[in-house]
């Protein structure tokens, strides 16, 4: 029997090392490397997109590395002082739940170690284990080029027909549907700063240096939820003259949120870039939140980007004022209000009609008749009067004040055409 055996063992490894020699003997054309795609190969993709999937994810980021603003001291007579923020260890991973694997841990990393294992777990601790999940191969992220309905700059249906689409967008769609997990990351504001920059704190300040630090705070902002449904799109508008490149966004964020700022004995410090453990119970608790924000759709208080007057590469962000209650509604800046957060014409104006599940639906277009109004008006088009005239013509409508003749009012007034572009977004390149 033992010589049986001592053959049958001969036989295998003399049968293995064959298969590993026919193997080493194949053609290897099948392993060549990989090819960048262009774009004349991407041409001859057909197909629904690109699926990223994501299964036991995380995004941990070092809390030492960090995305930075600095700012710079104020002009003129005001209260307002300098200040620098900075966001460090953004990260991604699954909600601490005290299982194996996925205990949770807080800031204070060390070497190549995670930090100080959390006593409490959900919002208590900023970062966990992995996400099983995150988007899985049958409801991944897509990035795709997408052709949905919608209106031309003129009025006119745009993509009635999927199967000979006029215009095309690109977008960027998250899962339809995903689990919980934490978003998180630590943040630093210093207010009030006169000295150099080079000089993070007081100790290391050589003498002679003028000016001082400025008053501190360290805070962690957790976000327990998710954006299944969100949706990123980048579009031109193909109207002749305003070929204008856009992106517009809509975060579909939901679930809990904690800001803090009370630090934990353990590991406490003001110093900048420190990492430090925060308690674990302090803070702003947010429950059950449904956050949409819709960037480049019309009918919100767009944030505003400008590039500062001396043209120097800083820039300016500001939020548009809500109108004045206690001031005349036609005043210039409650004009220009009325201008950027009513409607155009009056809502029931409709074009055409679609069915849908065997219903007929009218086409509602009073939204994009004030978007590209207001667009136009914006980025001062020489179609400004031509486009209001075909919209009282084509629709039998008078335009509601605050738009006719609204130029006076919108030179009173810092606007940016990204405020309203939104429904516009089916105006690209295809």
């Amino acid at each position: 029997m033992q010589t049986i055996r001592q053959r049958m063992r001969v036989v295998c490894y003399s049968a293995r090392a064959g298969l590993l020699g026919l193997l080493a003997l194949l053609p290897l054309s099948s392993m060549a490397a990989l090819e960048r795609m262009d774009d004349a190969a991407m041409s001859d993709v057909s197909g629904a997109g690109i699926a990223l999937g994501f299964e036991n994810f995380r995004w941990l980021t070092k809390p030492t590395s960090y995305f930075e603003q600095m700012g710079t001291a104020p002009v003129g007579t005001t209260t307002f002082q300098r200040a620098d923020m900075r966001w460090y260890g953004l990260s991604i991973t699954a909600v601490p739940d005290g299982s194996t694997g996925n205990e949770g841990f807080h800031w204070d990393q060390s070497g190549s170690s995670f930090g100080t294992a959390c006593t409490g777990t959900g919002l208590a601790c900023p970062l966990g284990g992995v996400i099983p999940n995150f988007s899985p191969y049958d409801n991944p992220y897509v990035l795709r080029a997408f052709s949905p309905s919608g209106y031309s700059y003129d009025g006119t249906l745009l993509n009635a027909d999927p199967d000979s689409p006029d215009k095309t967008v690109y977008e960027y769609v998250a899962p339809t549907n995903q689990p919980y997990y934490n978003f998180a990351f630590m943040g630093e504001i210093e207010a009030g700063r006169t000295a150099p920059n080079e000089y993070l704190n007081a100790q290391n300040m050589s003498s002679g240096v003028t000016g001082d630090v400025g008053d501190f705070l360290k805070s962690q902002t957790l976000i327990q939820g998710n954006a299944a449904g969100s949706i990123f799109r980048l579009f031109q508008h193909t109207q002749p003259g305003n070929e204008t490149f856009a992106i517009m966004y809509h975060s579909d964020l939901r679930g809990d949120f904690r800001f803090s700022a009370a630090q934990d004995s353990r590991a406490a410090s003001d110093v900048v870039g420190v990492p430090v453990i925060f308690d674990e119970q302090e803070g702003l608790h947010f429950k059950n939140v449904e956050a949409f924000i819709a960037l480049g759709q019309p009918f919100y208080q767009a944030l505003t980007l400008d590039a500062v007057p001396s043209q120097d590469g800083n820039f300016i962000m500001e939020l548009p004022f809500l109108r004045d209650p206690a001031q005349s509604p036609y005043v210039a800046l409650n004009n220009a209000q009325k201008h950027f957060y009513s409607y155009a014409v009056d809502e029931d104006v409709v074009h055409g009609s679609y069915v849908l599940d065997g219903t007929t639906y009218e086409n509602g277009i009073a939204g994009f008749i004030t978007a590209r109004l207001a667009y136009l008006h914006n980025i001062g088009s020489p179609n400004v009067a031509t486009y209001e005239q075909h919209v009282i013509n084509q629709y039998g409508v008078t335009l509601y004040e605050g738009f006719a003749n609204a130029q006076a009012w919108l030179d009173q007034y810092n606007t940016t055409m990204a405020t309203h572009v939104g429904e516009t977004g089916l105006l690209a390149v295809g």
